[in-house]
């Protein structure tokens, strides 16, 4: 921190003195030799600390200068020090202090008085600089809290907006289970109605089971817990995949869905099904809810990255809400009056997934009520050269794929299996889909109830619930193992974390099943589990 003295004296030998007597590495020394020289070296330089002045000077006095000074804004706080030789002292120092001097130096000079009365300002400047240093400091702070106060606020009131948003997305579907779960039990429903009912409950349950999906998946991102593997996948199974998920929406609103290769198109790639088609699916199930006439055409290409580009025909979006589309906890109509439900968290996941999966997911053009275009771009991982196929190929490879609804229907006649789960509507649903399916089933309460039974009985497979009382399901299928007890043990479990599951395995259970129950998957798995096959379980 370097502090200015201004010394003016129109003799240079007496500049030189002042400035050898005054001279440190923390001082920075300007000399003028007039009145003149001084007032525009005051107009140039800021931030003087002290000025020095000689009292007759040919022209302009010091007196006369020190009265400029204390004219002007830049200059008039600027200590003054006078420096005379003159024998009528008395006079000269109360003239001087009505000019505004703080201090006078009588010649000849004594170095320790002037080293002593300079250091005083020196000291005191530089005080007052570290002072005002740490008070631009301290606002840069408050400005700092008050802009992340009001980032905290902004993000308060979009997650309060979010969670009112969201507690009506779950209290609807929810409403609608509950309710048509009510209209089942009136003793004079037809047959047609209740299936109504029960497909009501079946797709509110769906939406409800999404809904809580996109949740965790949103907290798993944001705490850099979520899971991707790299695996190789077909193409041709994941069209397949769109068009039945998506297909019968869009045939019953009159709206034509369409997948089109562009040039050659790789037959597999390396990467994960499960979040590659949770994208897809968010991307695509929003155009065609979104599009009531016209069509959602789906146009894949590759170079380096695997494209799909989505195009449909609906109302578009504005330029506002383009910009509000994947910010978190928002939608693009945040209106009362929506048209469609939704929280807004699902272009949000897809563009996060999309990036984890080495692309993106962007908005490539939207015009109000013309409709937009997505593109989701993913990384392939590496092609083999006998990997790529045309347009045509990719489709007939989809076309060829065999429909859920062709396969066999899986049976479980004489199988027996154990279901340890404490919770006895969860343990009940269990026991009747597997009885429906032909298998013999037995129930335990909790883990210790599980390993007695396991020992005492013969099962061709447990189901074992993880989180039960007593002992949970980790305990109870360690202890089997540690008895010798070789049969398969499928847990069946809410935990879905990577990490859940992989604490499942290292505990002796040979597979993983989540839930709410997906009744094909647990089919599949306790048909292949129970004949030893068990490559089909996956």
């Amino acid at each position: 921190m370097t502090t200015k003295i201004l010394l003016v004296d129109d003799r240079r030998e007496n500049l030189l003195a002042l400035s050898s007597l005054i001279e440190a590495p923390d001082v920075q020394i300007l000399c003028a030799s007039s009145g003149n020289d001084a007032l525009a070296l005051l107009l140039d330089q800021g931030d003087l600390a002290l000025a020095l002045i000689d009292v007759q000077m040919p022209g302009m006095s010091g007196f006369e200068l020190a009265r400029l000074m204390r004219l002007a804004e830049r200059s008039r706080s600027i200590p003054i020090i006078f420096v005379t030789a003159s024998q009528r002292a008395d006079e000269q120092i109360f003239e001087g202090y009505e000019k505004g001097a703080v201090d006078y130096l009588l010649k000849p000079l004594n170095a320790h008085v002037v080293r002593s009365k300079v250091r005083v300002f020196v000291e005191l400047d530089q005080k007052s600089k570290a002072l005002r240093h740490k008070s631009e400091l301290l606002e840069q702070k408050l400005s700092e809290v008050e802009m992340l106060r009001e980032a905290a606020e902004a993000a308060s009131r979009a997650k309060s907006r979010f969670l009112a948003n969201i507690s009506h997305e779950i209290r609807t579907p929810l409403g609608a289970v509950l309710g048509y779960a009510d209209l089942m039990r009136y003793h004079d429903q037809q047959p047609d109605e209740r299936e109504s009912c029960l497909a009501a409950i079946t797709r509110n349950g769906q939406l409800l089971q999404k809904l809580i999906d996109d949740i965790l998946d949103l907290a798993k991102i944001e705490a850099d817990r979520v899971e991707v593997e790299r695996i190789d996948m077909p193409i041709a199974e994941l069209l397949l995949d769109l068009q039945a998920v998506h297909g019968n929406l869009a045939a019953s609103k009159g709206v034509t869905l369409s997948i089109v290769p562009e040039g050659r198109v790789p037959r597999r790639i390396f990467s994960d099904p499960l979040r590659l088609k949770q994208i897809l699916n968010n991307i695509v199930g929003n155009a065609v809810k979104f599009t009531s006439t016209g069509e959602v055409e789906i146009r894949i290409r590759c170079d380096k990255l695997l494209h799909f580009i989505v195009r449909d025909t609906g109302p578009g979006l504005s330029p506002t809400e383009a910009v509000r589309l994947f910010q978190p906890f928002m939608q693009a109509d945040s209106s009362t009056k929506r048209r469609y439900g939704g929280t807004g968290l699902g272009l949000v996941l897809s563009k996060q997934l999309a990036q984890i999966l080495g692309g993106d997911v962007i908005l490539k053009q939207s015009h109000p009520e013309r409709g937009a275009t997505f593109e989701v771009t993913v990384d392939p991982g590496p092609i083999e050269a006998d990997a790529w196929t045309c347009a045509a190929g990719l489709l007939d490879a989809a076309a060829a794929q065999p429909t859920k609804e062709g396969l066999a229907k899986i049976r479980l006649d004489g199988v027996r299996i154990l279901v340890a789960d404490d919770a006895p509507d969860n343990r009940m649903l269990v026991k009747r889909l597997l009885a429906h399916a032909g298998a013999v089933v037995e129930a335990a309460e909790n883990g210790r109830e599980a390993v007695m039974k396991a020992l005492t009985s013969t099962f061709d497979l447990i189901l074992m619930d993880i989180q039960m009382p007593l002992m949970d399901g980790y305990e109870a299928t360690s202890s089997l193992r540690a008895r010798g007890y070789q049969g398969p043990i499928i847990a069946l479990t809410a935990h879905a974390m990577l990490e859940e599951q992989e604490r499942c395995l290292a505990a002796g259970c040979n597979a993983h099943l989540g839930k709410p129950i997906n009744y094909r998957r647990l089919l599949v798995t306790a048909a292949a589990y129970a004949r030893g096959d068990h490559g089909l379980a996956h």
